[in-house]
């Protein structure tokens, strides 16, 4: 029995391996079929593909679907990988002789296992856009619906076409893209890019600009899952850029782009500008005041439902002069209808887009500059806000530092759309220091012009052949017509200043506290308020802005100023002393100086307290003894010998040119009104221990004249001095028991106030040869001649020897 089961079991076997064998030689038979008929066919194919024929079939299917001349060199493939390799393809501008397109290599790989195109590289791919001067593209005509005609075919047709019936809406329409057949590309790589752009101005004239390399790759494009976009590229030798786009599947893409639910991010560290010499100028690159920027965004959303958006950009901390550094973080939120983008798409603006598009604009913003060297500010938002939609413009916290210099700055807008509201602005200033002297040496300045170019005159230009009106015209300077700013005439504007310090070199004002408030035109100043040199000042003003010239009215008053503290910040020497008190009003139109000496209208008053002068050429007295020695006039030498004291007093007067003179004011009043230029002295008074001077006439400040009748009436003991104690009030002017000396001062005060002074004789004179003389004075008029019994004999009126010597 065991015999017969082995002898069985060896007879199976036997069959087995037959079969096997059978099986084996079948695969091994299939396999060589099969790899027989790929390589069969991948050679056929191979050689196929690479005849002419197949080259212009291709070429015919690409230009029917472009409607533009085509080219490509050939085409290669390989079944394991299977990849495709095509070589040198071209795709021609419209008019058929320019590429559009032009591609070295395109490499094309499939993994089978992953049904998916694993690679699609294009290898140095050119790219030339074209935007004509209509503001039409050289590839707008391949962006036409298909079965959609250009104007130019459409004219083209002779024969009316039969009218077409409107194709039912379809839920397919209404919804987005299905497409069945779902694919996946892994990567499309592009190497060694070149992209030119050339635009026509309105003249025609070409304007291009080059980017000769870039690179990029876009991964995992699906038609049935999220597409996810990447693209890093280099542009020079340290600038890259990095950018990522998120989408949903193709298939779900809706045609209307305000319902694409869109992602972005990015970054693009431009890391030097001479990266850009390709399409910017180097005259342009140079003047850049940063040597390189970093920009960073994200976004996500859709248009129609609310897209946020957010950047950062920075700049490297100063190296150089005339740099800037800045910090900017700022997101936006905006909303536009489907019906609104696709306008703004088509280039039509519509009028009312404000209230289309809703938007609102926060952010942060830091910039530090060097406007000279080792001179830096600082200036930013520390938060900001702009709301298109509902026109309003929010700026919190906005610093300015330079130096010593700190200002703080809120500002609210309602109603940026002045068509449709008037705007409404809150302000609001402060600031612990301002060093407006500082500021001013800081920020460039314009460059002198050089003697050559002033020089050049053309014919046309020269002055000596320029009309007289024309040349002083030209000098006066242009009154400001504010009616030319928009919107003023609507704005309504309430702001709030308060600064507690502000330096103009030596000069310091402290708490300077304001309202202003601007309405129809109409400025108003109610109140303003400040502390200078130890006195307050207060002022009320309002201006009417739409007027031209415009119209202004104001009032304001000094109270216990100290004088000697405003001299010393302003002047070399500090020759007065006392606190000063000033109340004025003042109305007038326009701020020119033709303006202001026709138009400005003012009356005042100014009162000085405790008041002491200093001086090194004498006092005003000094200045008036010298005056009334002129041996020129007889009436001076009259009155000299009429007071021998006098002699005494003019020398002691110009000795006192090279000392220290102190002179204490007890009385200072000056009343004044002013009209078309003039200055009308309606009261002038100084009192001195020695005298009180009194004056009237009139002033020209605008051509610096003074026209002044005074008389100065020195006190009882300064009389008593010239006088040797006798009383001359019957020969001399008197008053007051003081003599009484009349004045005129007259001329240009920008020359030697000395000059000025002019002592009135004939006044004086009238009183000294009146006939009203006695004793030691009628004895000028007797003389002792022949006869000295004989009264006047040898006087001045009679023979002899006049004591006068000659004086006549």
């Amino acid at each position: 029995m065991n015999s017969f089961i082995l002898e069985k079991i060896k007879k199976e076997e036997f069959t087995l391996k037959k079969l096997l064998k059978f099986v084996v030689i079948l695969i091994v038979a299939l396999l060589v079929l099969v790899i027989g008929g790929l390589i069969a066919g991948y050679f056929y194919g191979k050689s196929y593909v690479q005849k002419p024929e197949f080259r212009t079939m291709v070429v015919e299917q690409i230009e029917k679907a472009t409607k533009r001349k085509a080219e490509f060199g050939g085409i290669n493939f390989s079944v394991l990988p299977p990849a495709l390799i095509v070589d040198h393809v071209a795709l021609k501008n419209k008019e058929g002789t320019a590429n559009f397109i032009a591609l070295n290599k395109l490499d094309v790989k499939i993994n089978p296992l992953k049904a998916e195109i694993s690679k699609i590289i294009l290898n140095e791919p050119e790219i030339n856009v074209k935007q004509f001067k209509d503001g039409s593209f050289n590839f707008s005509d391949m962006l036409a619906p298909a079965g959609k005609e250009s104007p130019e075919e459409s004219e083209a047709k002779e024969e009316p076409q039969p009218e077409e019936k409107p194709a039912a809406t379809t839920t397919a329409e209404q919804s987005p893209t299905t497409i069945p057949v779902d694919f996946n590309v892994a990567l499309i790589q592009i190497s060694k890019a070149k992209l030119k752009f050339t635009k026509e101005d309105a003249d025609g004239v070409e304007k291009s600009f080059d980017i000769p390399n870039f690179d990029l790759a876009i991964k995992n494009i699906s038609l049935n899952r999220p597409v996810e976009l990447e693209l890093d590229t280099t542009i020079g030798k340290e600038t890259t850029i990095n950018i990522g786009v998120s989408v949903g599947p193709v298939k779900t893409i809706p045609p209307d782009i305000a319902k694409l639910n869109l992602g972005l991010n990015g970054k693009i560290k431009l890391g030097s500008f001479s990266d850009l010499e390709a399409f910017i100028p180097k005259e342009q690159l140079a003047q850049i005041p940063v040597s390189s920027v970093t920009l960073g965004w994200e976004g996500k959303g859709t248009l129609e439902e609310g897209f946020n958006f957010t950047f950062k950009v920075s700049t490297p901390p100063i190296a150089d002069k005339n740099q800037i550094q800045t910090d900017l973080e700022t997101g936006l939120q905006v909303s536009v209808s489907s019906d609104v983008l696709q306008q703004i798409m088509n280039g039509n603006i519509p009028e009312d887009i404000q209230s289309k598009i809703t938007a609102i604009f926060k952010g942060k913003l830091d910039v530090k500059a060097e406007l000279v060297p080792k001179e830096t500010l600082n200036l930013g938002f520390r938060n900001f806000e702009l709301n298109v939609n509902e026109d309003v413009l929010k700026i919190e916290d906005f610093k300015f530092n330079h130096k010593e210099t700190n200002l703080a700055f809120n500002m609210n807008v309602k109603g940026l759309n002045p068509n449709k509201v008037n705007p409404v602005i809150d302000m609001k200033l402060t600031g612990d220091k301002i060093v407006v002297h500082e500021l001013l040496k800081a920020l460039p300045q314009a460059p002198a012009e050089s003697a050559s170019s002033s020089a050049e005159q053309t014919p046309e230009t020269s002055p000596e052949e320029k009309p007289a009106s024309e040349s002083a015209a030209a000098s006066e300077p242009v009154e400001p017509d504010l009616r030319n700013i928009p919107f003023i005439d609507k704005i309504t504007l309430d702001s709030e200043v308060n600064i507690k310090e502000i330096y103009y070199e030596k000069n310091l004002v402290e708490n300077l506290i304001t309202k202003v408030h601007l309405e129809k035109g109409q400025l108003t100043l109610n109140p303003m308020s400040m502390n200078l040199f130890d006195g307050s000042i207060n002022e009320t003003a309002e201006a009417n802005l739409i007027a031209y010239p415009l119209t202004y009215k104001t009032s304001f008053k000094i109270d216990q100023m100290d004088i000697n503290k405003a001299q010393q910040a302003n002047a070399k020497e500090a020759n007065y002393y006392g606190k000063l008190i000033v109340s004025m009003d003042a109305e007038g139109t326009g701020v020119t100086t033709p303006n202001l000496k026709a138009n400005l209208f003012c009356k005042g008053e100014v009162l000085l307290k405790d008041g002491k002068s200093i001086s090194k050429d004498g006092s005003l007295l000094d200045q008036v003894y010298i005056a009334l020695d002129n041996p020129a006039n007889p009436m001076s030498v009259l009155l000299m010998k009429a007071m021998p004291k006098l002699a005494a007093k003019v020398q002691k007067a110009r000795a006192a040119a090279g000392t220290t003179t102190e002179t204490v004011i007890e009385d200072f009043i000056l009343t004044f009104n002013m009209e078309k230029g003039t200055v009308y002295l309606t009261r002038f008074q100084v009192g001195t221990p020695d005298y009180i001077m009194k004056a009237t006439g009139t002033a020209q400040p605008f051509d610096n004249l003074v026209d002044i009748k005074a008389q100065m009436n020195l006190s009882e003991k300064a009389t008593n001095e010239l006088t040797e104690n006798e009383d001359m009030s019957d020969r001399l002017p008197y008053e007051n028991n003081g003599l009484l000396i009349p004045l005129a001062i007259s001329g240009n005060w920008t020359t030697d106030a000395k000059t000025l002074i002019k002592p009135d004789f004939e006044t004086i004179g009238k009183k000294l040869v009146s006939g009203q003389v006695s004793g030691k004075v009628k004895g000028l008029f007797k003389g002792k001649g022949g006869d000295e019994k004989k009264e006047g004999a040898g006087g001045l009126l009679g023979g002899g020897k006049p004591k006068l010597g000659g004086l006549f």
